[in-house]
């Protein structure tokens, strides 16, 4: 069959991978499937049809409005890797991992490669430096030669993080599947993905899709690029920071993997992301999240602002893991320790399924585990009559502590309100109700009383924080 001589861009190929792994595709379920406005799509899939029939392939549309490729699957897909027409963001992500991971680029020679001429890319390079400045990074041009990256060390490793993701996430776009393979070989990537598992087991529901793709970046930089990784990393951290870091940093050494250890604090600083707070806009929830947490709190009870976007990152990072089939694990209810047969956990697949909400087995366990823990906390408060509070700071002048306390007194008709050092000798089992403030949770007391952590933030702007609990007003 006569090679061709043609450029795919970005749309025709997305076309191109989606109809080849389907069978037949009306235009209003191609239309559904891409976030590209009708003309432009009809004007690809035509480019499509005339192109490929003009080079002996059977056309495309069947009948009108309906599209279909059924033969000739490995020579389109042989045709789609040979003719690959680089977008604009293509090119710059080419220019970027070069610049990031070479520290220096020779412009005439990346354009030899990619097959544009040196006027493209320079334009493209304009926009790389417009990136490059978020990351706090620039580009200085030595004598016409070589670009050259400047910045600290710390900001190119972050940024390469981000683009390694970025190449993740559009691995199967042909012009990203080259990077891909090279930085993520299979092999690789079963080994990363194992010690992924591993961390997954000490921290079960914090680690999503987000969180593994950034972890196996992580690995990925240590093992292709070693003199990257940033050597005084923890210096840049504020002493909260370090805080969460030793948190997570403890626990990651003693699983003695070389791997692991060699990148223990870019890793506790990723996942000490959840104790910053790092949760979606509450205006980005999708219609099906949405209908599932509107459904949970109707039959169950209200959740805080903060677990509800936690919910909502637990959910969205669970589609993108199914969609992904990245990280399936079929041991995971050994460590969750779950009893998927309990009503509850029952109700809550159930409500999944009606939202359509299509997730895996492990996603699944994932979320019951935190609405269980919800759970768990209301229905020890539920059973108990509440009079004796104690508040446990962790600041020595317990300024937070004395306004919570003071807020308690204003408002409900509390018994004790007792505000003591998390560092104390304290008698939990004389307080129906601890709050903590600040405190992580491996340091909470292991007592039979309800400790809840006290969400500062949310407290700040909602005055009807406490309300919730079953306090009986003033």
């Amino acid at each position: 069959m006569e090679k061709m001589s043609i450029n795919f861009n970005e749309i025709d190929i997305k076309i191109l991978n989606f109809l080849l792994h389907g069978e037949t595709y009306s235009l209003q379920e191609i239309l559904r499937e891409f976030s590209y406005s009708k003309s432009l799509i009809k004007k690809s899939l035509s480019k499509l049809d005339e192109t490929l029939r003009e080079k002996g392939f059977p056309s495309l549309r069947i009948e009108r409005g309906v599209y279909s490729i059924t033969t000739h699957k490995k020579e389109i897909i042989h045709l789609i890797k040979e003719n690959i027409k680089y977008s604009k963001d293509e090119r710059i992500t080419h220019l970027l991992f070069n610049i990031l991971t070479q520290g220096q680029i020779n412009l005439t020679r990346i354009a030899e490669e990619l097959g544009y001429n040196r006027k493209t890319l320079q334009l493209d390079l304009r926009t790389c430096k417009d990136i490059l400045k978020v990351f706090n990074l620039s580009l200085e041009s030595h004598h016409g030669k070589y670009i050259k990256l400047h910045g600290e060390h710390r900001f190119t490793y972050v940024f390469l993080i981000a683009l390694l993701v970025k190449i993740i996430l559009k691995r199967k776009i042909p012009a990203y599947e080259s990077l891909y393979k090279t930085l993520f070989p299979k092999d690789k990537v079963k080994k990363y993905r194992d010690y992924f598992y591993e961390i997954d087991q000490i921290f079960p529901y914090i680690l999503g899709f987000k969180r593994y793709c950034g972890i196996v970046s992580i690995f990925a930089i240590q093992e292709n690029f070693p003199h990257l990784a940033p050597k005084n990393f923890f210096s840049s951290f504020t002493p909260k920071e370090k805080n969460f870091i030793d948190k997570y940093s403890a626990k990651l050494e003693n699983l003695n993997i070389r791997l692991i250890k060699d990148n223990v604090t870019i890793l506790s600083y990723l996942l000490s992301e959840v104790d910053h707070g790092f949760y979606e806009d509450p205006l980005k929830i999708s219609s099906s999240t949405k209908k599932f947490i509107y459904t949970f709190e109707t039959l169950y009870y209200p959740l805080t602002p903060k677990n509800r976007m936690i919910l909502h990152t637990l959910i969205k990072d669970s589609i993108f893991e199914k969609a992904f089939n990245l990280l399936e694990n079929p041991d995971i209810g050994s460590y969750l320790h779950i009893e998927e047969k309990d009503d509850f956990n029952i109700s809550i697949k159930t409500i999944l399924k009606n939202c359509k909400i299509d997730i895996s087995h492990r996603s699944y366990l994932k979320i019951i585990m935190f609405l269980n823990s919800i759970r768990n906390d209301n229905l020890k408060i539920e059973k108990n009559s509440i009079e004796n509070i104690l508040i446990l700071d962790t600041s020595l002048d317990f300024w937070m502590g004395n306004i919570i306390k003071s807020h308690l007194y204003r408002n409900y008709n509390l018994k004790k309100i007792d505000l003591k050092h998390f560092l104390e000798n304290i008698k939990y089992e004389t307080y129906d109700l601890v709050f903590t403030l600040d405190l992580p949770r491996d340091r909470y007391p292991k007592v039979d009383t309800s400790l809840i952590p006290i969400d500062w933030i949310e407290f700040g702007v909602n005055k009807d924080y406490f309300n919730r609990f079953p306090f009986k007003h003033l």
